[in-house]
């Protein structure tokens, strides 16, 4: 060790200027000194936190053989690429059960204020945010919103999460860094975005968090010496309660730290195929009340260049109003649809699914978002009727239907590509197999 009067500390640039990276192998050293400034600038970044609020965080990730790497922003490493929803961090139990109604279909009756300003300000949000990370709108309305649970960093910062769907939450092996759009994201392995991230925002449960790992570390490895170093009965046992207490003490600190590693919980989440959670999109962009309408009523929507109505029943006969009407000067590019289940559900007749869709949105997109929610419906009341995995899915087309007329559509076609006289009836989710023969004459389109 070199006596302290022998070391002299000099500016970091100064060092520097003096040294110069041989060109043809530079040594670990040098790569280290002169990557130095780029590691100090990604740490000071690091540890700036969020201001007081309510975030909306986007989250995706890319696996490797022997790592994950989460996408961040550049300048802001120790949080997931978000916008500032509002300045109150709390979310009200009204504004939440409104999210998780949402995601379980159980619309009973119109929004309160405060429910439909927090959707629209989500709504917002999510659009604004998905376009800084270059997501296509109709590739966002496969995006869910997290109503698992609102992470909270601080007492004064809370994060809701938005994540593609559960195939693309994490991309896999050997896809190249093109995920990363622009040059304002990076990738980082989760746990130097964990570490990161709890430094920032519990900073003195990560330092003693440190401390004893490292105080533990140390006494396993003298612990396991001295148990090799036994020689009697009395000696051998006190080792060994020795090393079972520091194995105890090991296992509650990892315990621990797993209950503020939010992420990995989220991730799981996310990717969950059966689960398939998350308030889709498509449902939140859709004006409330919605999704699910028991009583159809008339219901204009905020796009000036499309109306949606609803077909109502009355005596088993269907009143074929318009669901959709569009100004004969202006080309449609998005709108509201309602889809009806023309399969056994146990829900009550008439009710409908209403999705927010592009003129890129197919059929196949639609039946499958329109299964998934009455899925959750079924499971949430817990009713007697089927539900169906996505690999049966395939099995359920849409039907276009007018009086005793349908056209079944294509998977890959768009319906707000209808032309009349179909823009005046009725769409619907059906088996491919299902007996139409009291209906009418059917073509495909």
């Amino acid at each position: 060790m070199l006596p302290s009067t022998a070391v002299k500390w000099i500016p970091l640039n100064r060092m520097l200027k003096r040294k110069s990276m041989s060109t043809e192998t530079p040594s670990a050293s040098e790569l280290l000194m002169n990557s130095l400034p780029e590691k100090l600038i990604h740490h000071r970044s690091s540890g700036h936190p969020l201001t007081r609020g309510l975030y909306l965080a986007y989250l995706r990730m890319r696996s490797s053989v022997d790592t994950i790497r989460v996408q961040v922003p550049e300048k802001q490493p120790n949080i997931l690429p978000h916008l500032k929803i509002r300045d109150n961090p709390n979310v009200s139990q009204e504004e939440w059960q409104w999210l998780h109604n949402l995601d379980l279909n159980e619309i009973k009756s119109k929004p309160s204020s405060a429910q439909e300003q927090f959707q629209q300000q989500l709504s917002d949000r999510a659009k604004e945010l998905l376009k800084t990370v270059n997501i296509e709108e109709r590739d966002a309305l496969a995006h869910r919103i997290c109503d698992l649970e609102i992470i909270e960093l601080n007492d004064e910062v809370s994060v809701i999460l938005l994540f593609p769907p559960p195939g693309n939450v994490c991309l896999g092996p050997g896809t190249s860094d093109e995920w990363l759009i622009g040059t304002d994201y990076i990738s980082v392995p989760v746990p130097v975005f964990e570490l990161a991230h709890l430094s920032t925002y519990h900073p003195n449960f990560t330092r003693r968090f440190a401390r004893l790992s490292s105080i533990l570390e140390l006494d396993n490895i003298l612990s396991q010496q001295t148990l090799r170093e036994a020689f009697s009965d009395e000696e051998l046992t006190d080792a060994k309660d020795r090393q079972d207490q520091i194995g105890n003490f090991v296992t509650n600190l990892e315990t621990i730290w797993k209950s503020m590693r939010w992420l990995t919980d989220i991730l799981q989440y996310a990717r969950d195929r059966q689960v398939t959670g998350g308030v889709p999109l498509s449902v939140l962009y859709a004006p409330p009340p919605s999704p699910l309408e028991m009583n159809d009523n008339n219901v204009n929507t905020a796009n000036p260049q499309t109306e949606v109505s609803s077909l109502n029943f009355n005596n088993n006969q269907l009143d074929a109003e318009s669901f959709m009407k569009q100004k004969p000067t202006s080309k449609l590019t998005s709108g509201i649809l309602k889809v009806y289940p023309a399969y056994q559900s146990g829900l009550s007749k008439g009710t409908s699914v209403k999705l927010h869709v592009t003129n890129r949105t197919t059929c196949r997109e639609i039946v499958n978002l329109v299964i998934q929610q009455l899925n959750k419906t079924i499971e949430s009341r817990k009713l007697d009727a089927p539900l169906y995995d996505e690999d049966q899915w395939h099995e359920f087309c849409l039907i276009a239907s007018m009086g005793n007329m349908e056209h079944t559509l294509l998977d890959d076609f768009c319906p707000l590509q209808l032309q009349n006289p179909w823009t005046k009836g009725q769409l619907l989710v059906r088996p491919k197999e299902a007996d139409v023969s009291n209906i009418g004459p059917s073509t495909c389109v």
